[in-house]
């Protein structure tokens, strides 16, 4: 079923390939050369994507197709499209061109604590996902205007990279709707259609890059308005006639990161809609070709065939799935520089070329180096547990404004669960609780401890856990217990 779904939006994506224009095309060059690399903003000075810092100092800016003065006008964990070069060394580069295009813009219709509603479409947030203008979920409320940077997984959920929010409500005369996916019910009569079960009224709506193409089902566009949506209707100001993900011309030297959307066998693959090709000479980083699964987050290095298929020189296992998310948070005990490693509350977190490290002061984000942190750091780390157990650190924060903070949190499954003793483990860390340990469940639902020990022991539960240091483990002041789907 999936892999027919693939063939079916690749044959549409086709068809539509006359009358499309939104295609990288690059001749000659790759990464190592001169190529195209598609990922999220991991920091500034200059620009961080993919473990490369590209010199942007004589590049070209762009936000939703319209020119920008640099680099300021982009934000920590926006997905961009930079075309430029690398050099031999694979961490320095320098941009021709920095584009971003926004996936989903408008107002929020419903709040949970790891999803937002916006515009019939469901926007997940994981833990490596950037908030901009708020902390929390719980800060957000029905209305309010944000913009989303991601992509959409197996399931058709949008997984988010970036939220930043914008306003409390919408604005007329400065606010703007902007979402995108397959056209359905299409009335020509009645001059509208639906995405996602939004009505969007097209009569006075400019139609952008169709040529001789005319409006019809299944045409995946872009839909932009100036008002707000009423009673699930949209009156759109323009409709652009795109691509879901997109499209390279034969030769382009691609690095690319995102969510693998489908998995048409053991040497095949759509990693964002592309496909991609594993052949006898693919290198794999962390793991293997067993490995690749839907909604596995993976980058992956190689050229475009003449069939129009990546062709993986290289893959790197980032994230198996969303139940694989693991966070520490505490202070450094240990740094080995030679082999790229830290140690956190008794736990090895290897990193790599790509792991996002940066610090956060007086709410500004800067880039930093394994080489910049030091014993005793107050850090939060997003990590991902590989298949062997160990831990790769994809996202490291020094928080020096906590550095007299006594409290301790991690994010795991729970083992070696004794309800009698109220104890357990998450990762490597014992967890004790006492007669003060508050219990929860998602959306803030309250627990027994008896309700609580029962379920973990149901086995393989994802909690988070805040406390304090009991000698080399946790005594809990608050446990959660998460649902982590796929």
């Amino acid at each position: 079923m999936i892999f027919k779904k693939y063939l079916a939006t690749l044959g549409i994506c086709c068809c539509l390939s006359a009358c499309v224009s939104d295609t990288a095309t690059l001749a000659e060059g790759g990464i190592g050369g001169t190529g195209i690399s598609v990922g999220p903003i991991t920091g500034f000075g200059s620009i961080w994507q993919n473990g490369v810092r590209y010199d942007v100092r004589e590049a070209q800016f762009f936000r939703d197709g319209t020119p920008v003065s640099g680099q300021h006008l982009y934000r920590m964990g926006e997905i961009v499209t930079i075309d430029g070069s690398i050099q031999s060394d694979g961490v320095s580069g320098k941009a021709k061109r920095v584009e971003f295009n926004t996936k989903l813009q408008g107002p929020i219709s419903a709040v949970t604590s790891d999803s937002l509603s916006v515009l019939g479409q469901t926007v997940r947030l994981t833990g490596l996902s950037v908030r901009h203008g708020f902390a929390l979920n719980s800060e957000l409320t029905p209305m309010t205007m944000v913009s989303i940077s991601g992509e959409r997984n197996a399931n058709g959920i949008w997984q988010a990279n970036s939220v930043t929010r914008q306003t409390s409500s919408f604005i007329p005369g400065q606010s703007r709707l902007l979402f995108e996916g397959s056209i359905s019910h299409l009335d020509n009569a009645a001059q509208t259609f639906q995405i996602s079960g939004i009505t969007i009224a097209y009569q006075s709506a400019s139609l952008n890059n169709f040529g001789t193409a005319k409006l019809a089902n299944n045409h995946y566009v872009q839909v932009r308005s100036e008002q707000n949506i009423v009673n699930n209707h949209v009156q759109a100001s323009q409709i652009r006639l795109t691509t879901e993900s997109i499209r390279f011309t034969k030769g382009t030297k691609l690095e690319l990161e995102g969510l693998v959307t489908a998995v048409v066998s053991n040497k095949q693959f759509a990693l964002n809609q592309q496909l991609v090709q594993i052949t006898d000479a693919t290198e794999f980083e962390h793991g293997s070709a067993a490995d690749i699964q839907l909604n596995t987050t993976l980058e992956v290095e190689g050229s475009i065939n003449e069939l129009g298929v990546l062709s993986a020189k290289e893959i790197s296992i980032r994230q198996a799935s969303i139940q694989n998310e693991r966070e520490l948070e505490g202070f450094i005990s240990h740094i080995d520089l030679p082999n790229q490693r830290i140690t956190l509350l008794g736990n090895t977190l290897q990193l790599d070329r790509r792991t996002v490290l940066r610090e956060s002061v007086n709410e500004e984000e800067h880039s930093m180096t394994l080489a910049q942190l030091r014993l005793g750091d107050y850090v939060e780390v997003k990590a991902s547990q590989l298949a062997n157990g160990s831990l790769l650190a994809l996202q490291i924060e020094r928080e020096p404004e906590e550095m007299g903070e006594t409290e301790l949190q991690v994010k795991g499954i729970a083992t070696q669960i004794n309800a009698t003793a109220g104890s357990f483990q998450v990762l490597s860390v014992s967890i004790s609780t006492d007669q003060k340990t508050e219990f929860e469940a998602q959306e803030d639902n309250t627990l027994t401890r008896e309700t609580f020990f029962a379920q973990v022991i149901a086995g393989n539960r994802m909690v988070e856990v805040e406390g304090r240091a009991q000698g080399s483990g946790i005594l809990a002041e608050h446990i959660k217990l998460v649902d982590a789907d796929d």
